[in-house]
């Protein structure tokens, strides 16, 4: 299957799925899900729709104040992009890293790619992360995870079968956000709700920053074009 050209006068709902990936497989098929599992997924789709579209506007202001200039930059190009309701295009691509697949779109304005949003969708969980591209480079990274109490399929019956007291609930789907900032492919400021930091860095935030620009690597190399 080619990758698929769309012309949108309105940004989609950005929604997503899973768990962080080393490696990226993009497949150009279709991807079969069964469909009991199928509709489970839609359904908590829709309500991840509404959580997601609350965090755009996050932002960070490290008590560095030259920190905080340097983020300035790349927080205004970030919520230009966010507010974007018109793209030139936005190439479609399948993305299969994950047990139940996923898909990585590419916004276009002209043909400056701006961002790429990569969904992933699994059995315990959902991740949607946002890459967003300042003057040709990564400049910040939103990683919005879910995380299910119980496997998505993993209804009353398989509770009461495997004498659980929970069966899967989307009212107890714990959250995590992650947001980085990155100069010349360099994480100057990374926040997790656990982790704010500044570069000078600790082993954890050399992890992020090879982990982020080897992900995004895989999804920019080849490139979706026209």
């Amino acid at each position: 299957m080619p990758a698929t050209v769309r012309h949108m006068k309105t940004l989609p709902t950005l929604v997503f799925t899973t768990f962080s990936v080393v490696a990226y497989c993009q497949v150009y098929s279709t991807i079969h899900i069964d469909a009991h599992l199928q509709t489970r997924l839609a359904e908590n789709t829709l309500a991840d729709t509404q959580h997601l579209r609350e965090t755009v506007y996050a932002e960070d202001v490290p008590a560095d104040k030259a920190l905080a200039e340097r983020l300035k930059p790349i927080t205004a190009n970030t919520k230009r992009i966010d507010t974007t309701r018109r793209w030139t295009r936005i190439v479609s691509k399948e993305l299969w890293n994950t047990t139940e697949g996923g898909e990585a779109e590419y916004y276009y304005q002209g043909d400056e790619l701006e961002k790429i949003v990569a969904r992933r969708y699994g059995e315990t969980g959902q991740q949607v992360t946002e890459y967003y591209i300042l003057s040709g480079q990564l400049s910040f990274v939103r990683e919005t995870i879910k995380e299910y109490n119980r496997p998505v399929y993993y209804d009353s019956s398989a509770m009461t079968e495997n004498t659980d007291t929970e069966a899967f609930d989307t009212a107890q789907t714990r959250v995590v956000e992650r947001r980085s900032y990155l100069i010349d492919g360099k994480m100057i400021y990374h926040s997790d709700g656990q982790h704010r930091s500044s570069p000078l860095a600790t082993d954890y935030i050399l992890q992020e920053q090879r982990r982020i620009n080897a992900e995004y690597e895989e999804l920019v190399k080849p490139r979706a074009r026209k």
